[in-house]
């Protein structure tokens, strides 16, 4: 046996040529199931149109339409050493202000009017080299190049004209970009010649090292923008490069390039009438404070008393600059309120107060009803003119404590559950309240009497009888206490190995359980074994059944001469099923269970809803779970297979190892079925025939196509000597379970081992000398204390726990009463011992004990178990409604009292305290009396508020310079701040319109008609040329593609990895020029109503080293095949160049290789 290098690669037979030989079909050999095709369809040369602007013009697609470019050019964009002069050419239509705030009555003047340009080169690096005498003897035509302060301050090359008379240009603004005449070279001269005759020379000026400013104050009156008496006027700029040794040319950013910041733009410089309203302070002074007070008659009925509601009225002191609020001056042992009465400071009418430190009283108790609680006189200045007093409230804090025994919202707690126990203390215990003796606890019967060592009826339970507290419990840490909550002897394992859902398995390394190595584990899969409660059979033990239940498969438990192939000959030598092709029986085993047997019938159509057939499945593995990636085991895996050195070696698997192979079994030098791998003999440089003229002659000069050799550069299939990819071998099985060296696990939680701990002994069969000695162990505990438990008293809130209490982020009560109120324990009174004295002090009786009866359930109520909480003792902020917090008092209609009503309670958020003014009173000429009123259900430590006044405010008027851009395009100004923010802009309508004019050269029809003549720079042989510049695209034909689509619709699939355009570059061409940032091809077209050229082929970047690019094709091929869409004038797509390219940029596609679709599909 010996391995050749050159062979023939795919093992195909040729069954034809198409008609026009670029077809060549392969018939399968090698029974892959799957006819090759490949075809390719190069460029008809006819049919492909060059569209060049003056007989294609396109005035709609913005990507061929040269007036929307997002440059325009001034100076020379000849190509070559041709002159082809471009300029700037700009309409301005005066309605752009309107868009603007800014003829209104506010304005006083428009000072200047400036048209901005942004261009890509550096103006002004340029003037170091160019003297004032150069300027002056060689090019004195340049107008102004002396600008204000510096002779070299503006670039003398480019000049700017100014015209509102061009009846050549008198189009709508509409069709102004859309023009061809633009580009023809006799408009051309006549609109320069225009605007030159009317010599109106716009001065200009530095903006910024790329921005120049042209002037058109000097050409329109300021003030006519706002009168209507301004019509559409227009701007030309030119470029003369000989006073620039730098550039040819410049690029300026045009209004319809994407980036609108440096799109040509007006800027206004005017001044107005800004009018803003100035608040006014220093309207009243505040000139005393007092706690309010109420009047009563005293006891004796004599004598009328003034007093306040507050139980320790504070002290207020007034304090401003000259008075402030000194510590040692404040009286001990009292309460205090500060007021800013400086009507110079911001705090003007702030109110502080707080509680004194060594006081249990508080400032403001709650007040069980409607209390005044300050009166405010305050007297107005004299330079107060206005109609009404308006008060309101504002910077409003009320604190409070809230100390009530009771857990409010906000406060920390244990979130331990109400067993108010963290689940590494929790001991498991279980109260059995059921059982009320010793007997029936521990003998689990109403008759069985225990002896201290057996019941003599009912079975003994392994419950503990507490004689102290009569309880009966299942105690779970053995402690003989019953308490849900321990110290030392708690259940919490979490190092536990025993159902805890993870695989314990002490390997020694070779990787296969061995017993005494932890849980068991052999990777046989999710297959329920029938009659117990683990899964994973052996192939020899599974039924080849599945239920819904089971989907993975059921096996069983048997002697080993019971395997399932035993079974079945059993069946099949006494007639209970015909053949080995059957659905299903039954047998009954040795050990006495009946087990169904299912074969190819089933495993074909279960007839069980939510079975679906098994492929897979087979007399070797009946349950069809076996993983199976490499049936034929000729798969090479790099560092794996052989010597696992990655590189591979004689004797070693082929399928993958990156080379073709064969091996000559019979040593006759021939390709024999098995012996190779498939490959397509297309020869080395992948063309067929009638691409490339004759190639493989028998008698002449061999070529390397349809040779029955194996060439180097040949596309082969590394499926191994079977000619099949794995996932093609027969029992391919890529997700069975069984031998797939995962622990798996169904949706059930069910996993393929037992999890019972490292001793791999259940519960049920622990004992306490640590051993697993097979007898069962009724009470199932976890003798071995190896449980994975890591909550013993089972109340974690989880998914699968809603009700759980630990952990739920919740305050929890046990709600005993069932009254949703957590109780507290009720109040003893024990000074009274009887009932009659109990009920006479107003308390209450009941089983012998006097209490408060708190809750009025006639019950003595003990405190319910919660979680621990901690109350704040901390100030809290109080909810305050003050409701629509707006006081007014009429000064022309009111000179007495006027009272206010409390807020109307919020019952979405509620309140704790009410604040409002209650009244307003007149007691003299300019004094009025404010009361202050609150409604507060807590008890005040300290508050803060401010009382103010007004607002009111005086009109003022000041004179601002302001400048605002006017861009090209419409815009909704929604937030009239003048500016054109996201969202406003309009495209459909501009204001500034822009275009470049320059010659485009004709078609080719001149050139063919006279060569010699034709000033064409573009090479009349060079017919594959893209320009942007010069509006050459090209729309590409592929001969017989149109045929292929309309003949093959629906019917075939594109192989889409192998299926590419592939566009070659005729770099040698004096006319390809692409700058060193590269060039962006465009593929373009619409193919009916729903396919985008551009969604299947995107942007290519090409380079000047670019030769040739493969475009991925096969996607948009496929799409066109799937809707049966035939192509318009059989073109594809049209190619050409980004409109952002580089001005000179072009590309020529080569015409030695002509573009051209390779393509492999199956029918």
């Amino acid at each position: 046996m010996k391995k050749k290098v050159r062979i023939f690669l795919f093992s195909f037979i040729i069954l034809f040529f198409s008609c026009d030989e670029n077809e060549v079909v392969f018939e399968d050999s090698t029974s892959l199931g799957i006819d090759f095709i490949q075809s390719s369809f190069i460029m008809n040369p006819n049919q492909s149109i060059s569209s060049y602007p003056d007989s294609a013009f396109n005035s709609t697609n913005n990507q061929f339409n040269l007036s929307l470019s997002p440059k325009l050019y001034i100076g020379n964009i000849g190509y070559s050493e041709s002159v082809n002069l471009s300029y700037a050419l700009f309409k301005i239509n005066p309605n752009i202000i309107d868009n603007y705030s800014i003829c209104d009555s506010s304005l006083l003047s428009i000072k200047d009017v400036v048209f901005t340009l942004t261009f890509d080169n550096q103006l002004f690096n340029y003037y170091q080299n160019i003297g004032e005498d150069t300027i002056n003897s060689n090019y004195s035509f340049i107008d102004d190049f002396l600008e204000e302060s510096s002779q070299y301050s503006v670039p003398v090359y480019i000049n700017s004209y100014f015209s509102n008379n061009l009846p050549l240009l008198n189009f709508s603004d509409s069709l102004f970009e859309t023009k061809s005449d633009f580009y023809n070279i006799n408009f051309i001269d006549n609109v320069i010649s225009s605007f030159k005759s009317q010599n109106y020379i716009l001065s200009k000026s530095k903006n910024s090292n790329n921005k120049l400013d042209l002037n058109l104050s000097s050409q329109i009156s300021n003030e006519y923008w706002c009168n209507d008496n301004i019509d559409s006027f227009y701007i030309l700029v030119e470029y003369n490069s000989s006073l620039n040794d730098d550039d040819e040319y410049l690029s300026i950013i045009s209004t319809d390039n994407f980036y609108v910041p440096s799109q040509p733009k007006l800027t206004f410089n005017f001044e107005k009438n800004v009018f803003s309203d100035t608040l006014i302070t220093n309207l009243f002074d505040l000139n005393q404070v007092s706690n309010s007070t109420f009047t009563y008659v005293n006891d004796d009925s004599t004598t009328q008393v003034d007093s306040t509601f507050l139980q320790n009225p504070p002290n207020i002191y007034l304090v401003n600059s000259s008075n402030v609020l000194n510590p040692d001056n404040l009286v001990d042992n009292t309460n205090i309120v500060g007021v800013n009465n400086d009507n110079n400071s911001d705090s003007f009418g702030t109110f502080v107060g707080y509680k004194f430190s060594g006081d249990e009283s508080y400032i403001i108790p709650s007040t069980n009803g409607d209390k005044d609680l300050f009166d405010i006189d305050i007297t107005l200045n004299e330079n107060f003119e206005f109609d009404s007093l308006r008060f309101y409230f504002s910077d409003i804090i009320f604190a409070f404590q809230k100390v009530n025994n009771i857990y409010d919202y906000g406060e920390p707690f244990d979130d331990f559950g109400i067993d108010n126990c963290i689940n590494h203390l929790e001991t498991g215990d279980i109260l059995l309240d059921e059982f009320t003796s010793e007997n029936n606890c521990l003998c689990d019967s109403e008759y069985g009497l225990w002896d201290g060592f057996n019941c003599s009826n009912g079975s003994y339970t392994g419950n503990v009888w507490d004689h102290d507290s009569l309880l009966c419990y299942i105690d779970m840490n053995r402690d003989l206490v019953y308490d849900l909550c321990g110290n030392e002897s708690t259940t919490y394992n979490d190092l536990g190995t025993e159902n805890n859902g993870i695989l314990d398995w002490n390997d020694n390394g070779d990787g296969i359980w061995d017993s005494g190595e932890g849980e068991k584990w052999l990777d046989l899969g999710l297959d329920w074994i029938q009659g117990t409660l683990e899964f994973g059979a052996a192939d020899d033990f599974e039924t080849g059944c599945k239920t819904s239940v089971y989907p993975n498969g059921i096996g069983y438990v048997a002697d080993s001469n019971e395997d399932y192939i035993s079974l079945v000959d059993y069946a099949l030598n006494n007639n209970i099923i015909e053949s080995d092709v059957f659905y299903n029986f039954q047998y009954e085993l040795s050990n006495g269970s009946i087990v169904t047997i299912c074969g190819q019938e089933f495993w074909d159509n279960p007839l069980i809803e939510g079975v679906s057939s098994c492929s897979n499945c087979s007399s070797n593995d009946p349950n069809g779970d076996n993983k199976n990636t490499d049936p034929e085991e000729d798969d090479w895996i790099a560092n794996i297979s052989g010597n696992a050195d990655n590189t591979w070696d004689e004797g070693e698997p082929f399928e993958g190892n990156g080379q073709w192979d064969w091996i000559d079994f019979n040593e006759d030098g021939i390709l024999d079925d098995g012996e190779f791998e498939p490959f397509l003999d297309y020869g080395i440089n992948q063309l067929p025939d009638n691409l490339e003229g004759s190639d493989y002659e028998l008698d002449n000069n061999p070529g390397s196509e349809n040779n029955l050799m194996y060439d180097l550069g040949e596309i082969f299939f590394d499926t191994g000597l079977d000619g099949k990819f794995s996932y093609q071998e027969e029992n391919y099985n890529m997700f069975g379970k069984q031998g797939n060296g995962i622990i798996d696990f169904d949706s059930n939680n069910n996993a393929e081992f037992n999890d019972f701990g490292l001793d791999n002994c259940p519960n049920n069969y622990e004992s306490l000398d640590g051993l697993c000695n097979g007898q069962e162990n009724n009470l199932n505990f976890d003798l071995h204390l190896d449980d994975f438990n890591i909550d013993p008293n089972q109340d974690n809130y989880s998914s699968s726990n809603f009700t759980g209490t630990e952990n739920n982020n919740s305050w929890d009560f046990l709600d005993s009463n069932g009254d949703n109120i957590f109780s507290l324990d009720e109040n003893l009174i024990s000074i009274y011992t009887d009932e009659q004295t109990c009920i006479e002090n107003n308390y209450f009786w009941s089983n012998g004990i006097c209490f408060n009866d708190s809750d009025f359930n006639g019950e003595y109520t003990l405190q319910e178990l919660s979680e621990s909480f901690y109350e704040n003792d901390e100030a809290m902020p109080a909810l305050v409604n003050i409701g629509q917090n707006t006081y007014y008092y009429d000064l022309s209609t009111n000179s007495g009292e006027i009272n206010y009503p409390i807020p109307v309670p919020n019952s979405v958020f509620g309140q704790d305290i009410f604040l409002w003014i209650s009244k307003i009173n007149q007691i003299s000429d300019s004094q009025y009396r404010l009361t202050i009123s609150i409604n507060s259900s807590v008890n005040i430590d300290a508050f803060q508020y401010k009382l103010n006044i007004g607002p009111y405010y005086n009109e003022t008027t000041e004179i601002i310079d302001q400048f605002v851009d006017l861009i090209a395009y419409d815009f909704d100004d929604d937030n009239s701040n003048n500016l054109p923010d996201s969202g406003e802009i309009n495209p459909d309508l501009k204001f500034i319109h822009d275009v470049s004019l320059y010659e485009l050269y004709e078609t080719d029809e001149e050139c063919e008609a006279n060569p010699t003549n034709y000033e064409n720079p573009l090479n009349c042989d060079d017919d594959l040329i893209l320009s942007y510049t010069y509006g050459i695209n090209r729309g590409i034909s592929f001969s017989n593609l149109n045929d292929f689509i309309i003949e093959n619709n629906q019917s075939v699939f594109i192989a889409e990895q192998q299926t590419n355009l592939i566009l070659n570059f005729d770099n040698e061409s004096p006319n390809h020029f692409i700058p060193s940032d590269g060039a962006s091809l465009i593929f373009s077209g619409e193919l009916g109503n729903s396919i985008s050229i551009s969604d299947y082929i995107p942007d290519q970047r090409i380079y000047q080293n670019t030769d040739e690019i493969l475009i991925p094709i096969g996607s948009l091929l496929n799409q066109i095949l799937e809707q049966g869409q035939v192509l318009e004038n059989e073109i594809l797509f049209t190619i050409s160049l980004d409109k952002y390219s580089n001005v000179i940029t072009k590309v020529i596609l080569s015409d030695d290789i002509l573009p051209q679709i390779d393509m492999m599909y199956s029918k």
